[in-house]
């Protein structure tokens, strides 16, 4: 639980993050022409990317990934910027909501590069 909101989140963080979560599910739901089970999982997806969204911009989260080894870092990287758009591209039946949440998602993983990798090979 940790690695999602931090050791010490801030309620306001884990508000946001629900919400800003809620809404892309949402979004996704809506701009999906059938309500099917490939709908459902990209919706799920949508939400873990908004919320993850938010939780890389809190300094909790980025704490609690600093203490982990870049090896486990790296792997979190990874694993979103190949597996997420895979799922996502074979799942989505809108290319709009594709479009969407890989916007999102390079965002969010973007921000955790920053404000976790970056910081560790600047330091040296």
């Amino acid at each position: 639980m940790n690695l999602l909101v931090g050791a010490s989140p801030r309620k306001a963080d884990i508000v946001l993050a629900l919400m800003l979560g809620l809404l892309l599910a949402t979004l996704s739901l809506m701009l999906q022409p059938l309500m099917s089970w490939t709908a459902i999982v990209t919706a799920l997806l949508a939400f873990d990317i908004g919320a993850g969204l938010i939780s890389n911009t809190t300094v909790s989260t980025n704490q609690e990934w600093q203490k982990q080894s870049t090896r486990r870092q790296w792997f979190f990287v990874i694993f979103h910027l190949t597996l997420y758009p895979l799922a996502i591209f074979f799942l989505s039946q809108s290319p709009m909501v594709s479009y969407i949440l890989i916007g999102f998602l390079l965002i969010k993983t973007g921000l955790f590069y920053s404000r976790v990798l970056l910081p560790e090979t600047t330091r040296g």
